[in-house]
């Protein structure tokens, strides 16, 4: 991370189709795909996983965040890292899926 903080993220796909709150959310909000984000080894990290989600719009790819810990807020520092981490981990799914992926990691996104 920027400010020399270290901390290990981990990115789970999830199933649009289970009976999850993950998914049950992700349909909610109309995303096409979704998974789970886990941050260890870092102070301000949340305690339970992250939800991401990816849909597009009109003319727009989004990408979004929900927190599932209400006693933490995710500083910008952590969105740029968790950002960067799932545009690497959606291109790779996309190359095994022979999918274009929804989100590049090199193209300065913001999360949301």
């Amino acid at each position: 991370m920027p400010s020399g903080a270290t901390a290990t993220v981990g990115v789970t796909l999830g199933d649009m189709e289970d009976d999850t709150d993950p998914a049950a959310l992700a349909r909610e909000r109309g995303a096409t795909s979704h998974g789970l984000v886990v941050v260890v080894g870092m102070v301000d990290a949340p305690q339970l996983p992250i939800v991401w989600m990816s849909g597009e719009r009109p003319g727009q790819v989004r990408l979004g965040l929900s927190v599932l810990d209400q006693q933490c807020d995710l500083n910008d520092e952590m969105k740029d890292v968790i950002g960067r981490v799932l545009g690497t981990f959606l291109e790779e799914v996309a190359t095994l899926t022979d999918a274009d992926p929804p989100y590049s990691a090199n193209d300065n996104h913001t999360v949301h």
